[in-house]
């Protein structure tokens, strides 16, 4: 992966851990949430272009194997973090729901428009199961927009916006989040945007974008990384002002690629915040995404109910800052001594498979 880009990663993960953390009378920092699944389901379409994008339109694409290859790094983890919650529920008296717990186990929860359905049991599951989708339409997407001329993608982008604007504005309120926001159908935009947006990077465009970057220097490359950030951060004010229909998707589809293609960028052209991203320990970190987003909020809960239960209250900065603590130690142990081993069984077992077929 481009560096820059897997140190964001650390960035935006925090941010979703910031949504839903919550102490005391403190509410949930929405705009955690709703701009890191945004930057990730963007990411991955730009991130699976740049490793397969060419063995699609080249027509060397397994897509068996991928799919298997993407499996094998998220399912177990999946599965054991849907263990831990239901374990969880148990001591506490709740037994899960034989329809949520199928669900959850074929990772098609997010088709399903209730809230107790698709947040059931790990919540944040269900962006594993907008991902599935996304990877089973990949190959297609990638064909299509990479095959469009550049007016009839313009004029592609632009009947998806109208259509999208449409179903914005008559959704009913109490649907909102679980069409907008979880839905794979209409989260798919996000991950074709970020698949336009290789089609972008890999343009001369953006030979000619690197070469005035690197004429300017590392300080004022520094700079243009600077300004997107500072561009982020206005449209957190922004945020604060549009209704939810508007902001929990939408409002990203412009500030975001323009971040994500920035850093991009700035991977070849240096500059204060790409070295920064680009430290080992950011990189370290990064590594770690997908095991913190799976185990944080498990760990909040886990972390806020001791507390609670033994009666300390030692402020809603010392708890984050503890509950941060204890998901990076338990995603580095998951990681090392769970995903690592069960991936590299897995993808064994699948090269003996097609050795004997």
């Amino acid at each position: 992966m481009i560096e820059t880009l897997q140190g964001c990663r650390i960035i935006f993960i925090f941010l979703i851990f910031m949504s839903h953390f919550t102490w005391t009378d403190t509410e949930e920092f929405c705009f955690g949430g709703d701009c890191g699944v945004s930057f990730f389901f963007m990411l991955s379409g730009f991130v699976l272009c740049h490793a397969h994008g060419k063995e699609v339109t080249e027509n060397r694409f397994n897509q068996k194997r991928f799919l298997f290859r993407q499996l094998s790094k998220i399912y177990p983890l999946h599965i054991a973090t849907l263990l831990a919650t239901i374990l969880i529920g148990v001591k506490a008296g709740i037994l899960p729901d034989i329809g949520n717990l199928a669900l959850n186990i074929t990772l098609l929860q997010s088709w399903i428009p209730k809230p107790e359905t698709h947040f059931a049991f790990n919540g944040v599951s269900w962006f594993l199961s907008d991902i599935m989708f996304f990877y089973l339409m990949f190959p297609l997407l990638v064909r299509c927009i990479t095959k469009a001329t550049i007016l009839n993608l313009s004029y592609g982008i632009a009947a998806v916006a109208a259509a999208y604007a449409c179903i914005q504005v008559i959704i009913p309120e109490q649907q909102v989040n679980s069409l907008l926001y979880v839905s794979p159908i209409l989260r798919i935009i996000d991950f074709a945007i970020g698949i336009i947006l290789y089609r972008l990077y890999v343009s001369d465009f953006t030979r000619t974008v690197v070469r005035k970057m690197k004429s300017y220097g590392k300080f004022r490359s520094g700079i243009i990384g600077c300004a997107v950030i500072i561009m982020m951060i206005g449209i957190y004010a922004v945020y604060q002002i549009t209704p939810q229909r508007w902001r929990c998707t939408s409002l990203f589809w412009l500030p975001m690629p323009i971040f994500i293609y920035v850093m991009a960028v700035s991977n070849e052209t240096g500059g204060l915040i790409a070295d920064i991203l680009k430290s080992k320990t950011v990189l370290w970190l990064s590594r770690l995404t997908m095991e913190i987003f799976m185990i944080h909020k498990i760990v909040i809960d886990i972390v806020k109910n001791i507390l609670m239960k033994i009666g300390i209250d030692v402020g809603y900065t010392l708890t984050c800052l503890i509950c941060v603590a204890i998901t990076i130690g338990a995603a580095y142990m998951t990681e090392r001594y769970f995903v690592r081993y069960t991936s590299l069984y897995l993808k064994r077992k699948y090269l003996s498979y097609e050795q004997n077929n």
